[in-house]
């Protein structure tokens, strides 16, 4: 594991994720969700100790969401009656070396969100993001 700032910034692009991997630590369930009664991992807790690490380590992740005519929505209804969208949409994350930008890979994955007002685009842009991550 490197023990500095300038070490830490010569790894290659896997020796940084392989190094970020081991600090991570757990991230524990400390969102709750009371209608279903569940609890989860938070966007913001994997976000911000990932933001913190990838930023000593110089590590870029560039999400690219694919364009509307390729999502798929559909509307749906509550029990109760309330009309919702439900949203599955492509991204691709490219990582980055930021110290050698050449060194890069991309990954695609789904995000998948459903909301009652306007938000499920970017409910299935968190959820894909975070889920990447984790």
């Amino acid at each position: 594991m490197p023990n500095n700032e300038t070490n830490k910034r010569e790894l290659n692009l896997f020796q940084k994720l392989a190094a970020i991997t081991g600090e991570v630590g757990i991230i524990k369930k400390a969102g709750t969700n009371t209608e279903q009664h569940y609890t989860f991992i938070e966007y913001a807790a994997v976000a911000g100790r990932l933001r913190d690490l990838f930023s000593e380590y110089g590590i870029v992740v560039v999400p690219y969401m694919a364009k509307a005519d390729k999502q798929v929505r559909t509307e749906f209804s509550s029990r109760s009656g309330a009309k919702g969208t439900a949203v599955l949409i492509d991204f691709t994350f490219v990582i980055y070396n930021a110290d050698k930008p050449e060194e890069k890979f991309s990954v695609t994955w789904v995000g998948e969100a459903a909301d009652y007002g306007d938000k499920a685009t970017n409910k299935a842009a968190t959820a894909a993001l975070k889920y990447y991550l984790m």
